[in-house]
């Protein structure tokens, strides 16, 4: 397939997956245009109708698949490209288009006709890449009210609905998506509205308020590096405008958030200062929240080759703030020998193993390193025991 050296710049992964597929499903290889395309809606309908296949290999499938689909639309769609964020794959197509191959393939195999929906999905992926799909359209929308009503905010970074205007703001359009339905006034009206609740803003929330922030209170585990560097960039600022945070272990803090359903945003010193409470009731508050939204938090026992590695990623943007959770030690308890080696490379992982076993800390720190590498959200890659008490840096002397 040498079509698919051609592009493979962009596609990341996607290239060798595709080959991967290929060498499975067809080992003479798939043609570019519309024979790869014809071909793939041969391979989807022999899967589906496979007694044994969707049974045995459907998330081989699925990735493979979805691999080949990602890059029939690259050399189709030239500005598509590969991109990631925490560790899921898609497409940009074209400025802010987005397309999530893996998810038309899933979603063929569970409709009543493969191809039809396949088909749809394909329209879609040309939609997005075209400025007229649904994701495409939102996001130039939101940049073009956020310029005229915020233009102090510039849009960074947009992973489907999700979008980063800072280290501080994050934004999530598909509420107003799903309100609008397609409806041109009325998705305009409802990020109207989603813009005037940005921080800073003339309709923005008042975090001065303890009752108002007490119940949207969560913790957020970060970085020495981060907090000098969001320092840094406020050469001069006021002291009351720099961010909530107290030590935790090593170079981790414990920063607050206030959560919305539709965005969050950090805390700052000055706030917690109009607050007037005592800080164990601060802490107690966002230990409460947390452990909440923690009760269908997914917790991993995964054997490796070394021994059981405990991941939690439940994708819900706390996993690394459980770190804090006075309850993680009788959790991890249940799967490990102490002393318990943890970290939390990136904002949505937590990895714990028990220190006990070299091998396993071996196996732990190269884990750490390459989530770090890789993910959008870093954190650390300093590897922590946790005790009874909280975590602390790793190794630790008594002496």
């Amino acid at each position: 397939m040498r079509w698919l050296s051609k592009i493979e710049p962009r596609l990341g992964p996607f290239a060798e997956a595709t080959r991967a597929f290929a060498a499975w499903r067809r080992p003479a290889g798939f043609d570019v245009g519309a024979d790869g395309v014809r071909a793939l809606l041969r391979e989807l309908d022999a899967f589906v109708y496979d007694a044994d296949g969707p049974q045995k290999d459907e998330e081989r499938f699925i990735e493979g698949a979805g691999s080949l689909l990602a890059a029939l639309l690259v050399a189709h769609l030239p500005p598509g490209r590969h991109i990631e964020r925490e560790g899921r794959h898609a497409l940009r197509l074209g400025r802010w288009g987005f397309f999530d191959p893996f998810a038309a393939i899933d979603a063929a195999l569970d409709a009543d006709s493969p191809r039809l929906c396949l088909a749809r999905e394909l329209q879609r992926a040309e939609a997005e890449a075209h400025g007229d799909g649904p994701f495409c359209r939102s996001v130039d929308l939101f940049e073009e009210l956020l310029g005229r009503k915020r233009p102090d905010l510039t849009l960074l970074e947009a992973f489907a609905s999700h979008l980063r205007l800072g280290e501080e703001i994050e934004v999530d359009l598909s509420d107003a998506m799903r309100a609008s339905e397609g409806d041109d006034g009325d998705l305009e009206s409802a990020l109207s509205r989603l813009i005037g609740l940005i921080p800073g803003g003339d309709q923005a929330d008042d975090g001065f308020e303890w009752e108002h922030a007490r119940p949207r209170l969560l913790p957020r585990i970060v970085s020495h590096a981060f907090l000098a560097e969001l320092d840094g960039a406020r050469p001069g600022a006021a002291s009351e405008r720099r961010l909530y945070r107290r030590s935790l272990a090593g170079e981790l803090y414990v920063a607050l958030v206030l959560a919305y359903p539709d965005r969050a945003r950090f805390v700052r010193e000055e706030e917690v200062d109009c607050w007037g409470v005592p800080e164990l009731e601060v802490e107690g508050a966002y230990l409460a929240h947390l452990a909440r939204r923690s009760a269908s938090a997914r917790f991993d026992a995964l054997d490796t080759p070394h021994g059981v590695m405990v991941v939690a990623r439940s994708g819900d943007a706390l996993d690394s703030a459980r770190l804090v959770l006075p309850g993680l030690h009788g959790v991890l308890a249940t799967e490990l020998d102490p002393p318990f080696a943890v970290a939390v490379p990136h904002r949505d992982l937590l990895l714990a193993v028990s220190g006990a076993d070299p091998e396993m800390l071996e196996a732990l720190a190269r884990r750490v390193a390459d989530e770090y590498a890789r993910a959008p959200h870093r954190i650390s890659p300093q590897i922590l025991e946790l005790g009874r008490r909280g975590p602390r840096p790793w190794p630790v002397s008594d002496a």
